[in-house]
């Protein structure tokens, strides 16, 4: 674990509780918290039924949901990535 996904995840976390994150960041949250929370790999503690409070990656140790706002952090299963530079698609396939 790289500690500036680690700052940059929980910094980013912290501010979307007070709707101070960027929009893109928001939204990349978003797609990758739907696709963790389907994951084997994901360890979860609920409120309720459907509602993911905590958690962590068994993988790479990550705190969900924080790792979803690090914007350069990578799925461990390859299941999201990042931009590499301006001329890539956002997402890699």
């Amino acid at each position: 674990m790289v500690f500036k996904h680690l700052r940059d995840g929980w910094l980013n976390y912290l501010k979307s509780l007070f709707n101070h994150v960027d929009e893109d960041v928001k939204a990349e949250a978003e797609r990758r918290g739907k696709i963790c929370v389907n994951c084997r790999q994901i360890h979860l503690s609920y409120v309720g039924k459907n509602l993911p409070i905590r958690g962590f990656c068994k993988l790479c140790k990550c705190a969900f949901p924080a790792m979803l706002f690090a914007p350069k952090k990578e799925c461990p299963l390859k299941k999201w990535r990042i931009k590499k530079d301006e001329d890539d698609d956002f997402y890699k396939d």
